[in-house]
């Protein structure tokens, strides 16, 4: 398994377990951490507009259901990895 995370401190390394909970339990392949899992997120406009674009457009290709497509949390198996 290997997490990855961007160093511009928008996540934090404690949430490590929560990722990799689901990938150890053989439940997913891939965990995307989301930044905007709770509602009190200050957001511009136009970024809230551009955000909603691109999750629809990630959504529609993958069948996911991403809250974060643009997110730099996340657990992948190794068989993703590969």
């Amino acid at each position: 398994m290997t997490v990855t995370f961007d160093a511009d401190l928008q996540h934090d390394a404690k949430d490590i377990p929560k990722i990799t909970k689901s990938i150890l339990s053989n439940d997913a392949d891939i965990v995307i951490g989301s930044r905007f899992l709770e509602k009190n997120i200050d957001i511009k406009t136009y970024r809230k507009f551009g955000r909603k674009f691109i999750i629809s457009l990630v959504r529609s290709f993958s069948g996911n259901k991403i809250k974060d497509a643009e997110s730099g949390f996340r657990g992948y198996d190794l068989e993703s990895l590969k």
